[in-house]
């Protein structure tokens, strides 16, 4: 991992439990790279625009950030905060190389108090210290977004730890919602849950498209995470709920509420190169079983793997080769178009699995 999380190791030991990944997921070795800027450098540029959060001159926000990075175990100086009116009501976090830094809105700055703010910071500084919950993530591919939704989610846990108060995390995200705060807000977060279990029946396939699960889900994902073990441990608590079994819970929410569409129209293509392959391998004498192929998602059932080959028995033994090598590699071309990063798995797999080098060798 990126060599400046050496300088934020207790950090790191917090957040790294608040971890989501959708099912199936394996992070790359490579880790990418990060900017070679540092966070004095670009501080120094954004003072001239834009105002540094100190006590001095912005108190409440002051505290907030403090309150993050205690509850975080991140040295309140390792943060470089600012405020700006042209972020509105949002926030965000300029990665650098070192330390993070991170721009409030001052629209955002007048609609929280202090602890939803805390949740807000933490959620920006959880970006710099967990980049392993973004490795994965594409806003330009729809299987990169279903990982920039799960990143968010992963951010938001941290936002919960950083204010340390289940319900200002969710009021935090009710008002990022609407626009409003009391006395025109009534916060009350199991009406708003119980609209979201009413109105999200995944049917509606335009969240496929947002890089952010919609609040409703977000805030029912909060108040899951809230009663995991984890979460209890980083207040210093005992008991909770597995993380892993909420995990399960948030991933079955995703799924059914908007990722399941996008899932079965991305893996399609696939499911069907899987298909081929196998016949590849079954007309040169390899065997390769079902949970080989199953090794890495999407998993392909054992139908579509008899069909694929049925649909061969009509040409000459010596044609069959030749038109499962096409249409695998037609599937293929579709696929990677599609879902890029799982089709990537695909060509790892067969690149080094051993018993498949004559496979290699005919596809080159």
């Amino acid at each position: 991992m990126y060599k400046y999380l050496e300088s934020f190791k207790e950090a790191r030991e917090v957040v790294l439990p608040c971890l989501y990944l959708p099912p199936g997921t394996e992070l790359p070795k490579n880790n990418g790279s990060r900017t070679k800027s540092d966070a004095t450098s670009e501080s120094k540029k954004l003072a001239r625009k834009k105002l540094r959060v100190s006590a001095l001159t912005l108190p409440g926000v002051e505290r907030a950030v403090a309150k993050a990075c205690r509850f975080l175990r991140v040295p309140r100086p390792s943060v470089h905060a600012f405020v700006s009116p042209e972020a509105g009501r949002n926030a965000y976090c300029i990665m650098q190389n070192d330390e993070p830094v991170i721009v409030f809105g001052s629209a955002l700055i007048e609609l929280m108090n202090e602890d939803e703010l805390a949740s807000i910071a933490g959620h920006e500084i959880g970006h710099f210290l967990l980049p392993e919950a973004h490795l994965l993530s594409n806003p330009e591919t729809k299987d990169g977004r279903i990982h920039c939704r799960a990143a968010e989610i992963t951010m938001d846990r941290i936002g919960l730890i950083a204010c340390g108060d289940l319900h200002s995390a969710c009021k935090a995200e009710m008002k990022l919602m609407c626009g409003l705060k009391e006395p025109h807000l009534r916060p009350d977060v199991t009406a708003f849950i119980n609209e979201a279990r009413e109105n999200f029946d995944g049917t509606y396939l335009d969240e496929e498209d947002a890089t952010h699960p919609p609040a409703q889900l977000r805030l029912r994902a909060i108040v899951e995470f809230a009663n995991s073990d984890a979460c209890q441990r980083s207040w210093g608590l005992e008991g909770g709920t597995p993380i892993a079994n909420i995990n399960q819970s948030v991933s079955a929410l995703l799924t059914q509420q908007i990722d399941r569409h996008i899932l079965q129209a991305i893996t399609k293509d696939l499911k069907m190169a899987k298909a081929w392959l196998y016949c590849l391998c079954r007309c040169n004498g390899i065997i390769i079983e079902r949970h080989q192929l199953n090794s890495f998602n999407p998993e392909v059932d054992e139908e579509h793997l008899q069909k694929a080959w049925t649909s061969l028995s009509g040409f000459k033994t010596e044609q069959i080769e030749i038109h499962a090598r096409q249409r695998f590699t037609s599937s293929l071309e579709k696929s990677v178009n599609k879902a890029p990063d799982l089709t990537k798995k695909l060509f790892n797999f067969i690149q080094t699995e051993p018993y498949l080098e004559k496979i290699r060798e005919i596809i080159s």
